[in-house]
């Protein structure tokens, strides 16, 4: 009976391991923090720094989940944008 259910668990880790990016338990990346500390900088630097328009004349994005290409997660259909740098004041 063990042995069943360590099989049975271990198919559930391996089939939910790419879900964790940084490792779980005893393997958990040590760097974890500091990547995500850094995302969240570098994200508020671009929202700060550069502006986001469509691109004219390409469709934009559909924010209706019902268009959304299926899976976990579920991601918009892929799309352009134009990024500019903002005029300094």
């Amino acid at each position: 009976m063990f042995v069943k259910s360590m099989m049975f668990l271990a198919k559930i880790v391996s089939s939910c391991f790419r879900l964790l990016p940084f490792g779980a338990g005893r393997r958990i990346c040590a760097g974890e923090v500091l990547a995500k500390n850094r995302l969240f900088l570098v994200m508020a630097c671009l929202v700060q720094n550069v502006d986001f328009e469509a691109v004219p004349g390409k469709p934009k994005p559909n924010h209706d989940a019902r268009y959304f290409i299926e899976g976990f997660p579920m991601n918009p259909k892929p799309f352009e944008i134009y990024a500019h740098q903002r005029p300094k004041h």
